[in-house]
């Protein structure tokens, strides 16, 4: 052998007793440099030279030989750290499955398997947890094992035995097969002791008994304990009804951050037994270890896991990937953590490698440190360096992300416990004073003084669990501090008592906003600011999440992240049609949180605003449709499916507000799609944008722009379109066809539509004409819409802006087939005044008014103010009509 043989085995103990035991074995296998993983099949031959009788020598061969294979692989540098890991995984799985069937080969002498009432087999499936579970076996770990069994039933012939029964006997034989140690060691430690009630309960679990566990009384490390679940042996359908069972219990539907205090009493608990054990150098537990790296990861799952089925993965560094691809984990701290938890992990593998002992610490001895470096290839002063650094990397993101929530100091308390017991006027304006000297003023709209003690009683009244009580006595005291701090902190204090008495039931709330006090602040200021964005909030707690985006404000995503957070949330939703909905509202009601937000800081314009708000719902009617065509598939990909939808009104022009509705036509291509099965396909389309879900409906909608209104077809073929527009059309539906585009759907038709729009368009109209009938149509809709939302019907208006870009659009566009091509009034305007100079002091005029009034309509949208004085703008608007329609009134 060569002489990095000899070097191998000099340090490795595993290895050079490997070779005692079976020397032909293993020297193939090192003088073969280890084997790639086909090639190895072949040592599993080494099971079959063995008689049953001795099957538990042959399974020990099987191990030990593989395991030697994949040591000096690992060692020689020919697989990754992950590697190794999954070869171990698989080579446990395996031994696990030998185990199982030598574990019935020996109950059969003695009992036939048990069958239930109906003669159908009982089932047994044997679930892999922790690293196992995670594919990413130690070296030497013990392995982690949960037995579910079938319902009951009863071991047929003449020895009676029941299925619990003989399942125990099952598995206590596996474990026997794996876990005893002989001459030649032990195939794996198995550790069971993560089973509902740990040692103290039942070996084997029915799959019905483990659901009312985990439903009645799971706690929150058995959490962390099943997300690396996965079934390995026995009846895998019955493993996979298990992980599905246990999938809501895991991956909660609303963000729980109460999970990281459970996270913090974990940690706490392992150091001080690191400390008290003098292991603080662990690799695993120790501060900066394995165990912390996972904790920053599977918190994450377990966070957003139920929202993001691509989280539901076991592997540690898989989940990582994903959390930096969602932006939850920065690309620097990814790569930090990856990092470490190679190095950490090679470093384990190689000093388990040592004696194949389930250990963790570092070698103490300088013989020992000798042989632990041999194996790395370095001298130890480098690899303890790197571990150092490593462990301290990690240490710092762990602190930063877990650190404990601040506490306010003890005034805000005293208030809280004045405020419950005052009643007489003394004890009142006592309260008041103090409430005062900490920051809050009286008189104005709010009475703090009256909203915290009237708030407290309800609170107080209120039917809530101990945790819920807990979290809120430690939340009362951050927002009545942050508030004091506040520009209007009496409306803020207001309002955010009343979202607390919204979510106090569902307390994952109040954790988020104990957790993250960065929240709790951009809460309060979005408070003081927006009535509206309170009662967002209260009808959607989860926007909170939202709180702590770095970028809340000042970006919103495109449509291509929209979509994909789209398809993330309804694969979350695992195709259940409630769920579905919901995912979509989420999505909705996030981007005009957001958008809200940004606007009210100043950060994002109007413009910006009412693009995002477009572009959400033009993703969201794409979703839709593709979850209609997956039902049938018959109808293709959304643009070759044979059905276009066309956005009117605001969703045509790119100029949604945040309660917009949806003015919608349908066309579909008779010769792919019958009249019948698009109609279907469109009122189906139509009832999920106005099902009445949770968070209410997603959209109003309005299809009464079709050809022929409201008694006219659902759905229109293309031609038939076109043959309308053409001979029929009023002019107020032209003007409408001017803010009209495809929005979702087949592409060869939106085409078609996209070329009738602009032949229709550009047709030439007289002026004088034009300006009656479009003058006509304005009086009629500022008499219908007379006193209502005056931005936009009122003189001077909004409405009055479009009137008169429109015009000049149709009249201009036989000329300027440019405008053809335009949606949008601001851009209408801004093109107008190049097409036409003659119109640039006006169209720049209007287009600073329309400007103001849509800022101003935001505003008013969200606060419920408009404290701009308008009249000059509206004045001149009004001026501009006069001229161009002769309307006056």
């Amino acid at each position: 052998m060569s002489s990095d043989w000899k070097s191998f085995l000099g340090a490795s103990r595993f290895a050079a007793r490997t070779l005692d035991w079976w020397p032909a074995e293993a020297e193939a296998i090192l003088r073969a440099g280890g084997f790639a993983a086909p090639e190895a099949a072949a040592i599993d031959q080494v099971l079959a030279d063995f008689p049953p009788a001795d099957a538990a020598r042959g399974l020990r061969r099987h191990r030990q030989l593989h395991a030697l294979r994949i040591a000096w692989r690992d060692v020689e540098g020919l697989q990754e750290t992950a590697q190794t890991g999954e070869a171990l995984a698989a080579l446990a799985a395996e031994n696990i499955r030998q185990a199982l069937d030598l574990a019935r080969q020996d109950i059969a002498a003695r009992w036939a398997a048990p069958v239930d009432a109906n003669g159908h087999p009982c089932r047994f499936a044997v679930l892999a947890l922790g690293k196992l579970g995670g594919l990413d076996l130690n070296f030497s770990s013990d392995v982690d094992l949960l037995f579910i069994a079938s319902g009951e039933g009863v071991c047929p012939g003449p020895r009676a035995l029941s299925a619990a029964e003989y399942h125990l006997k099952l598995a206590q034989r596996l474990i026997a097969l794996l876990d005893t140690v002989t001459a030649h060691g032990h195939v794996w430690r198995v550790d069971t002791r993560l089973r509902p009630h740990g040692s103290a309960g039942p070996l084997v679990w029915s799959l019905g008994a483990a659901e009312q566990y985990y439903q009645n009384s799971g706690r929150e490390w058995e959490r962390y304990a099943l997300i690396k679940a996965r079934p390995i042996a026995g009846d895998v359908a019955l493993g996979t009804a298990f992980i599905a069972m246990a999938r809501p219990f895991v991956y909660r539907r609303y963000l729980d951050y109460g999970l990281l205090e459970g996270v913090r009493n974990i940690h706490a608990d392992i150091l001080a037994a690191a400390r008290r054990r003098g292991h603080l150098d662990d690799l695993k537990r120790g501060p900066g270890g394995i165990r912390e790296i996972e904790f920053l990861v599977q918190s994450q799952q377990l966070l957003r896991g139920g929202q993001d089925a691509e989280l539901q993965t076991p592997q540690t560094l898989t989940a990582l990937d994903v959390l930096q691809r969602r932006n939850l984990v920065s690309a620097e701290d990814a790569t930090a953590l990856g990092t470490a938890y190679r190095v950490l992990r090679t470093a384990e593998n190689r000093v388990q490698m040592l004696d194949d002992r389930q250990v963790h610490r570092l070698p103490g001895s300088a013989g020992e440190r000798a042989r632990f470096a041999a194996l790395l290839g370095r001298p130890w002063p480098a690899i303890e360096s790197e571990l150092d650094t490593c462990r301290r990397a990690v240490g710092t993101l762990f602190g930063q992300h877990f650190k404990s929530p601040h506490e306010p100091d003890r005034r805000w308390r005293d208030l809280l416990q004045r405020a419950r017991q005052a009643g007489d006027p003394e004890s009142d304006a006592a309260g008041r004073s103090a409430m005062q000297a900490l920051g809050f003023t009286e008189g104005g709209e709010h009475d703090a003084w009256r909203d915290l003690r009237q708030a407290l009683a309800e609170l107080d009244a209120a039917p809530l669990g101990t945790q819920a009580r807990r979290r809120l006595d430690r939340l009362l005291p951050l927002l009545l501090q942050k508030t004091a701090a506040v520009p209007g902190g009496e409306v803020a204090l207001a309002r955010g008592l009343d979202l607390i008495g919204n979510v106090a039931r569902r307390s994952a709330y109040l954790s988020l906003l104990i957790e993250k006090p960065e929240a709790l602040e951009r809460l309060l200021r979005l408070l003081a600011e927006s009535g509206t964005l309170s009662t967002w909030v209260c009808r959607q707690p989860a926007l909170l999440d939202d709180l702590i985006d770095p970028v809340l404000g000042r970006e919103l995503p495109d449509r291509a992240a929209l979509d994909e957070q789209l398809q993330i949330r309804l694969a979350a939703a695992g195709g259940e049609p409630e769920r579905q909905h919901a995912a979509l509202t989420a999505v909705r009601d996030s981007l005009r949180f957001k958008a809200a937000a940004g606007f009210l800081s100043g950060a994002l314009t109007a413009g910006e605003v009412m693009h995002s708000l477009t572009l959400a719902a033009e993703s969201i009617l794409d979703a839709i449709l593709r979850l209609l065509l997956d039902e049938t598939p018959a109808n293709g990909k959304p643009d070759a499916c044979g059905l276009t939808i066309i956005g009117y009104g605001a969703l045509g022009a790119g100029e949604m507000h945040f309660h917009s509705d949806l003015d919608l036509i349908f066309l579909y291509d008779p010769a792919r799609l019958g009249e019948a099965a698009a109609t279907r396909l469109v009122r189906r389309f139509l009832h999920w944008l106005t099902l009445d879900g949770p968070a209410g409906k997603l959209y109003p909608i309005d299809t009464r722009l079709r050809p022929n209104g409201q008694s006219g077809p659902l759905v229109s073929s293309g031609e038939a379109f076109a043959e309308y527009q053409k001979t029929k059309a009023w002019t107020w539906e032209i003007q409408a066809l001017a803010r009209a585009r495809p929005v979702a759907g087949d592409q060869e038709i939106a085409a078609a539509f996209t070329a009738v729009r602009r032949q229709i368009l550009a047709r030439p109209r007289p002026a004088a004409a034009l300006s009656l009938e479009m003058g006509a149509m304005r009086e009629k809709l500022r008499a219908a819409h007379r006193g209502t939302e005056p931005l936009k019907h009122g003189q001077g208006a909004l409405l009055d802006i479009q009137f008169i870009a429109q015009f000049h659009q149709l009249f201009l566009a036989a000329q300027h087939t440019a405008l053809c091509g335009l949606t949008h009034t601001g851009e209408l305007l801004g093109y107008l005044s190049s097409a036409a100079p003659e119109l640039a002091a006006d169209t720049a005029t209007l287009l600073a008014a329309w400007q103001e009034l849509q800022n101003a309509r935001y505003y008013l949208e969200l606060t419920g103010q408009d404290p701009t004085p308008h009249e000059n703008t509206l004045a001149r608007v009004k001026g501009i009509l006069e001229c161009t329609l002769g309307v006056t009134g």
